[in-house]
C-alpha cells in the first residue's frame, strides 16, 4: 500500500513538473531588438532574443518560429539560432509598404511555442527607392534666350512618401550658373549668357533621404546668327567715308570746272572790248 502512494506521488510530481516546465516554456520572453524603431527600411535582419532558463530542451525550430508585420508572416532567409537569440533576414519584397509597422516573432521547438512580447515598432518600410530622370523639349538655344527651355519630369518614387528636387545649371565653363528646387525649373534670359554647352543635372530625394541621380542633359547656346559659338554683332548704322568723299569731290568739280568756264567768257569778253 506504501508502495503505491509513493508510486502515485512520484507519478504526480513527474506530471506537475513536466506541466510548469511547458508553461515556463510557453511564457519565455522574446524580444525583438532588431531592426531598430523609427527607421526607413527596405531590408534587414529580424533578430529575437528570448529567455527560457527553465526549458533545457527548448531548442529553436525554424519549422515552429515565425515572423510576422503586423500579424501577417512574412518570409525570411538565412534563418538561424542560439541559445538566447534567432534570426532571419527580410527583404523588401516579403514586406508590405507602411509607416509604423510592427514586427514580432514567435519562437518554438517540436512541441512549444512562446508568444513575442516587447516587439520593436514604428518600423517605416518601403519597397522601392527612388528612380531620377528628366527630358528637355529642346538641345539647342539661343544665346540670351532660355525662358522657352522645358523640362519633363520622369523621377518616380514610393507612394510612401514625396520626392525634393535639386536642380543645377551649370554654363560652359563649368561654373554653377543657376539652382532650382522645383519638380520643373523656371528659366531665365540670363541662365544661357554664355555660348557653348550648358549642363543640367537633378539629384531627386525621397523622403528617407534616399538620393539617386539623373543623367546629366546638355544645352547647346548658340549664337543669334546661328552659328555655333558667334555672337552676332550688333546691328549698327554705319556711313561708309569712300561714298561720301566721292560725292564731295564730284561737287567740287562740277562747281570747279563752272567757275573755270565762266572765268574764260569774261577774259574773253573783256579782249572785246
Amino acid at each position: 500500500m506504501e508502495t503505491k502512494k509513493l508510486f502515485i506521488s512520484v507519478m504526480f510530481l513527474f506530471v506537475l513538473l513536466a506541466s510548469l516546465n511547458m508553461v515556463m516554456a510557453k511564457e519565455g520572453l522574446v524580444n525583438v531588438t532588431s531592426p531598430t524603431d523609427d527607421a526607413n527600411h527596405t531590408s534587414f535582419t529580424v533578430t529575437c532574443t528570448y529567455s527560457n532558463d527553465t526549458d533545457s530542451v527548448m531548442i529553436p525550430l525554424s519549422a515552429n518560429t515565425t515572423f510576422s508585420q503586423d500579424g501577417t508572416a512574412f518570409a525570411v532567409t538565412g534563418f538561424s539560432c542560439t541559445a538566447t537569440s534567432c534570426s532571419a533576414s527580410a527583404s523588401a519584397s516579403a514586406l508590405t509598404d507602411g509607416l509604423t509597422q510592427n514586427i514580432s516573432c514567435i519562437i518554438g521547438n517540436n512541441t512549444v511555442t512562446s508568444g513575442s512580447d516587447n516587439n520593436a515598432t514604428n518600423i517605416d518600410i518601403y519597397s522601392s527607392t527612388p528612380s531620377c530622370s528628366f527630358t528637355l523639349d529642346r538641345a539647342n538655344v539661343e544665346y540670351m534666350d532660355g525662358i522657352g527651355v522645358e523640362t519633363t519630369q520622369g523621377s518616380t518614387k514610393d507612394a510612401l512618401t514625396t520626392l525634393t528636387y535639386n536642380w543645377i545649371l551649370f554654363d560652359a565653363g563649368g561654373l554653377v550658373q543657376d539652382q532650382f528646387n522645383s519638380s520643373a525649373p523656371t528659366f531665365s534670359l540670363e541662365d544661357f549668357d554664355e555660348i557653348g554647352e550648358a549642363t543640367l543635372s537633378l539629384i531627386a530625394t525621397d523622403g528617407w533621404q534616399n538620393a539617386n541621380t539623373c543623367t546629366n542633359q546638355t544645352i547647346s547656346v548658340f549664337g543669334s546668327n546661328g552659328d555655333a559659338g558667334v555672337i552676332a554683332p550688333a546691328v549698327t548704322s554705319i556711313t561708309t567715308g569712300s561714298s561720301s568723299n566721292s560725292t564731295i569731290i564730284i561737287i567740287l568739280i562740277i562747281v570747279g570746272a563752272g567757275v573755270f568756264i565762266g572765268a574764260g567768257f569774261w577774259v574773253i569778253s573783256s579782249a572785246k572790248k
